[in-house]
């Protein structure tokens, strides 16, 4: 009787510690990088230093290989989603291939961004949860330890602030993270800042004009009178209030019915010149000027510039070529004329 007894409770036992286990499920919580974690269901940079350093990497925004699965972006997102339940993983870090719909989904928000925003656009950085809203081109920022921090950002909007509002405000060519760095110092306040920006107090930061966005888009039916078959090529500059990008990007698509997907069976070159000054500074960088040779796959891409700080000037060219596997190898179709766009030079 004793033996039934125990064997009945360590039974129990078993059961419960299974079920603990069961529930338990992905966290909201994880530390993905030393720079970057998971924090309440939006990504969080510990500082603004971090922040501007992973913003700023091109080796993981120049994609080489075409492929944007195995980009370092597309993998952190990935994580994301293993480690966020539904339904607050990010709608916008969806797979760019195949290509199930005609329009590009980061014509407005670049890729980096759809990466690290989450559904409601936020991301923390720092001291600040920030909210991008690249409809109206602004970014709203409120200190993430004030009560209910994430409900006000979330529900704040740009067009209709209160004049009391702990949510700060700012425009696409501001310094909107040495701002908030500077106010997260106790060196300022967002207050005084308004005012320097009226032209009240002595100048602290630059408010030197930034360069407009700008986009130069193609689209070259490679088989004349079938339109089948696509390759569409743009030069493109990008403003996003706390990301900036300057690229060349290509890809090869293939109709079937009504819908277009990315077309496999090629290979795509991109050859470029690029040069460009950062706003508030004089020294313009000496450009690189190169090419991506024949690579396999749907998308060639090459970033020239990316960063936390916007762009005075900038100048880029390029030109793709694209040939199909099941071309002879001496066959292949080449853009014409050659993409450019320019401001300030």
């Amino acid at each position: 009787m004793k033996t039934e007894k125990l064997f009945l409770v360590l039974f129990a036992l078993l059961l419960f510690s299974c079920k603990k286990e069961i529930n338990t499920g992905p966290q909201n919580n994880a530390v993905l990088t030393p720079q970057y974690s998971i924090e309440n269901n939006y990504l969080n940079f510990k500082t603004t230093k971090d922040y501007v350093s992973v913003a700023g990497d091109l080796q993981s925004q120049n994609i080489l290989s075409g492929n944007l699965g195995k980009s370092h972006f597309r993998n952190m997102a990935s994580i994301n989603k293993q480690v966020m339940s539904a339904p607050d993983v990010s709608s916008v870090m969806t797979p760019s291939y195949p290509d199930s719909t005609d329009e590009d989904p980061d014509d407005l928000y670049p890729e980096y961004l759809q990466e690290i925003l989450n559904d409601d656009s936020i991301v923390n950085i720092g001291n600040y949860l920030i909210k991008i809203d690249l409809v109206n081109d602004k970014g709203l920022a409120i200190e993430k330890s004030l009560p209910e921090a994430y409900e006000i950002l979330k529900n704040s909007d740009p067009n209709n602030l209160y004049p009391d509002s702990d949510v700060m405000l700012f425009g696409e060519d501001e310094d909107v993270l040495d701002v908030l760095d500077w106010i997260a110092s106790g060196e300022g306040t967002y207050k005084k800042y308004l005012d320097e920006m009226s032209g009240f107090s002595v100048p602290i930061f630059c408010h030197d004009k930034g360069a407009p966005k700008k986009k130069d888009k193609r689209v070259d039916y490679y088989d004349p009178g079938n339109h089948r078959v696509r390759f569409k090529t743009e030069l493109t500059y990008q403003k996003a209030i706390i990301y900036f990008r300057l690229h060349a990007e290509g890809k090869a698509q293939r109709k079937r019915g009504f819908i277009w997907f990315s077309d496999n069976n090629t290979s795509l070159y991109l050859s470029y010149k690029d040069r460009w000054v950062q706003r508030c500074k004089r020294q313009s960088q000496p450009g690189e000027g190169g090419s991506l040779a024949w690579v396999s796959g749907p998308k060639v891409h090459y970033v020239a510039y990316s960063g936390a700080k916007s762009l005075r000037q900038y100048e880029m060219y390029s030109q793709f070529s694209i040939k199909n596997v099941d071309w002879p190898f001496y066959q292949y179709f080449t853009t014409d004329p050659v993409h450019y766009i320019m401001y300030g030079y």
